[in-house]
């Protein structure tokens, strides 16, 4: 078995340990299934997303109709012959700093409006703890639900992944939907494709203690998406 990776036997020995520890130390880790096991922890979290607030399209019309009439009003042939009267004074000129006066301002008013700010959302994460047989290590199913009980959509998620995530992370191979091996319904999942290359890092001098596999695995994986593990888990273990 290559080093950072874990067989299911001894998957199942690390998460009876780990769900010991979730007990002693009030923590709500669950172990559920028989003969294939899996762990489940539910926890609520106000979550704020970057949205971008687009103007409206009627907006947008009356915007262009205006800039339209600007120009229009700037090149009315009337106003032409009345600048020509005065040797010093040049229509070009004029003409075309009324327009691009107006196009930059409405160009102004259409950024101004589109500003994104901050929405807080209270969501219920419903975390679950697989094994996964093809890359030997442990995998984080989880689904976001808002209040409503509407699932949270991947944009929301992504952009309330801390920035420092994000900016390291590729989302499309980090964050992926799949269908969960035991309930057969849509989740979200972090990828294991690197998870044996983390491990293998993590646990150069403790690879045989089980107690310690689960905890340093969840503590490296779970902040990326809103599962804090409490400091009590690394001194207890």
């Amino acid at each position: 078995m290559a080093a950072g990776s874990i067989s299911y036997e001894d998957f199942k020995k690390a998460a009876s340990y780990f769900i010991e520890l979730s007990d002693r130390l009030g923590d709500s880790w669950q172990l559920q299934g028989t003969t294939d096991i899996y762990l489940i922890k539910k926890t609520k979290t106000t979550l704020f997303t970057n949205r971008l607030t687009q103007p409206e399209p009627e907006a947008q019309k009356l915007r262009l109709a205006e800039t339209e009439t600007v120009e229009t009003e700037n090149t009315f042939p009337g106003s032409e012959q009345r600048l020509s009267t005065d040797e010093t004074a040049q229509p070009e000129v004029v003409t075309l700093a009324g327009a691009e006066s107006a196009e930059n301002e409405s160009d102004e008013d259409v950024h101004t409006l589109s500003v994104p700010h901050e929405t807080p959302v209270v969501c219920t994460f419903d975390y679950h703890i697989v094994y996964s047989h093809s890359y030997m290590v442990p995998v984080l199913y989880f689904n976001v639900y808002t209040q409503d009980g509407a699932l949270l959509p991947l944009d929301d998620l992504w952009s309330s992944i801390p920035v420092h995530y994000r900016q390291s992370l590729d989302r499309w191979t980090t964050l992926t939907q799949q269908e969960h091996p035991h309930l057969g319904r849509p989740f979200f999942q972090l990828h294991p494709c690197h998870t044996q290359q983390l491990m293998t890092k993590a646990l150069t001098d403790c690879y045989t203690r089980l107690r310690r596999y689960m905890v340093c695995w969840l503590s490296s994986v779970g902040p990326v998406v809103h599962l804090s593990m409490p400091l009590a888990y690394s001194t207890s273990c």
